[in-house]
């Protein structure tokens, strides 16, 4: 699955959502049809995928399609995790550059899968096509803390319901698009806020600015997350929860 390197607006990512782990005792929800063909990327093109971005997992009716994925983006979206939460992966299996497929899986009956059951069916479909075995296990990592600055958060909270403003979490999400490592909100802000001072920023430049220098924070977001919202950016280490590979293997024919 491709991305656009550009973030246009204030789009909301989807949060890195845990999912629980499949018990052994009763049969995981599964599709009832899977289809899966090998879908190699044209000579000559080149693959685009946003920093950090996780593929969301949807349907459409019984029907869960994706046209060019890789195995670690249905790893992606099946677990709810970002691709610096995944290790050992064959190179077959990396998104941009690895095997691309096309898979196209139908549920029980006409009506969509319900949002809780849609990433354990995918994770079935991984067990069963792709042979895949996983544990969890927690890592060190470097992340950024976003924080609230000396002087105090500067944020315009938006009541009501339903919220018309913006969550941390979003932020969050948002950010780790153009940063070089998980970012982990330490705010302690929950309301909704009027976040339209992130909404103006240049996205494309800040995501041309880490290519550059993936090591680097874009100095005009950091200036805009402490000037106008009284948030902070501060680098560490700490342990995050991971999925290790331990066997994968390239989906058998149809």
């Amino acid at each position: 699955m491709t991305r656009s390197a550009t973030v246009a607006g204030l789009a909301i990512a989807m949060m890195a959502t845990w999912l629980p782990a499949q018990s052994s005792s009763s049969p995981s929800p599964a599709f009832e049809v899977v289809s899966i063909k090998p879908n190699p990327v044209p000579a000559g093109a080149r693959l685009i995928r946003a920093l950090n971005q996780k593929p969301s997992t949807h349907a459409e009716g019984n029907r869960f399609y994706q046209k060019q994925t890789t195995l670690q983006d249905l790893v992606m979206m099946a677990y709810g995790v970002w691709d610096y939460q995944i290790s050992g992966l064959p190179d077959w299996a990396k998104a941009p550059n690895g095997d691309h497929f096309e898979v196209d899986a139908r549920a029980t009956g006409e009506t969509t899968p319900p949002v809780d059951q849609l990433p354990l069916m995918v994770q079935s479909l991984l067990a069963d096509r792709f042979q895949l075995r996983l544990h969890r296990d927690m890592k060190e990592l470097p992340v950024y803390l976003l924080t609230v600055g000396r002087n105090g958060a500067k944020l315009s909270e938006i009541p009501g319901e339903p919220r018309r403003g913006t969550t941390i979490q979003s932020l969050v999400n948002l950010l780790s698009n153009v940063v070089d490592r998980p970012i982990l909100d330490k705010t302690g802000l929950t309301g909704s806020y009027d976040l339209a001072p992130v909404s103006a920023l240049n996205w494309g430049q800040l995501g041309a600015e880490h290519r550059a220098d993936p090591m680097s924070i874009p100095e005009s977001l950091t200036g805009t997350l402490e000037d106008k919202l009284g948030l902070k950016l501060e680098p560490r280490k700490e342990p995050i929860e991971v999925l290790v590979i331990d066997h994968a293997e390239k989906p058998s024919p149809n």
